[in-house]
C-alpha cells in the first residue's frame, strides 16, 4: 500500500508542476478534461498495467466488441436508452450502439440524453436484466478476465482504495483537510528525491491552486 501512495501521490505532483506552469484563465481550463487525461489517467494507466505480461496488457486495449459486457461511459449529451419490457429497475440503461443492436429496439422503450458524466452502459450485466442482457456485439465475446494475476488484482484494490480516501478528502468541504494532506505528500516527495531547494516552488504551486479552487 505504501508502494501504491507513493506512485500516486508522485502523479499528483507531478501534474500539479505541469499545471502550475500553464497560462490559463479559469480554473476550469487548468482541470478540464484533456488536460487530466495528459496528467493523472495516462500516467496512472501506465502504473497500473507496467508489470503485466503484454498478452495479458493487451486485454485492456481491446475494441468493446470483444469483450462480454460493455464499458461506456456516458458523456453529457450521449443518447441513453431503457428497456422498459426487460429492465429490472428504472436504472437499468444500454448506449445508443449496444440498443440497436439488441432486442430491445423491437420492444417498448425510452430514450433521453444523459445530463451528467458518470453513468455506464449496463448491456452484458445479467444481473441487471429479466432477459435479453447482452447486444449481439457482446454475445460473441469469449475473451475471460480470469488470467489477471494476483499481485496486478492487489494493487488495483490498494489503487481503488487510496483514491477514495482522497475523494473523501476532496468532499469534506473542509478546504484545511485537503491542505494538510497535500502537506504531507509534499513533504514525502521532496524527502524522497532529495530536492529540498523545490520546497518553496511546490508548496506555492499548490497555494495558488487551492487559492483558484476556492474563489472558483
Amino acid at each position: 500500500m505504501d508502494e501504491t501512495k507513493r506512485r500516486i501521490d508522485n502523479i499528483i505532483i507531478n501534474g500539479l508542476m505541469v499545471t502550475s506552469n500553464d497560462e490559463e484563465r479559469y480554473i476550469s481550463q487548468y482541470f478540464s478534461r484533456n488536460r487530466l487525461e495528459v496528467v493523472v489517467r495516462e500516467p496512472l494507466k501506465e502504473y497500473i498495467l507496467e508489470e503485466l505480461d503484454p498478452n495479458i496488457k493487451a486485454l485492456f486495449y481491446l475494441e468493446s466488441r470483444d469483450l462480454k459486457t460493455c464499458f461506456k461511459i456516458f458523456d453529457p449529451a450521449d443518447e441513453v436508452y431503457s428497456c422498459l419490457d426487460c429492465q429490472n429497475n428504472v436504472n437499468c440503461v444500454m448506449c445508443y450502439d449496444c440498443f440497436l443492436c439488441s432486442e430491445h429496439v423491437n420492444h417498448k422503450h425510452e430514450h433521453w440524453k444523459s445530463t451528467k458524466m458518470g453513468l455506464a452502459c449496463d448491456c452484458g450485466d445479467t444481473d441487471l436484466w429479466r432477459c435479453n442482457s447482452t447486444c449481439s456485439k457482446h454475445m460473441k465475446a469469449e475473451t475471460s478476465f480470469d488470467v489477471l494475476p494476483e499481485t496486478f488484482l492487489k494493487k488495483f484494490c490498494n489503487i481503488l482504495t487510496y483514491l477514495s480516501e482522497l475523494l473523501e478528502d476532496i468532499c469534506t468541504g473542509d478546504f484545511s483537510v485537503l491542505d494538510n494532506h497535500m502537506e504531507v505528500i509534499l513533504s514525502s516527495y521532496l524527502q524522497l528525491m532529495d530536492r529540498t531547494n523545490q520546497s518553496n516552488y511546490l508548496r506555492k504551486c499548490w497555494k495558488y491552486h487551492t487559492k483558484c479552487c476556492k474563489r472558483y
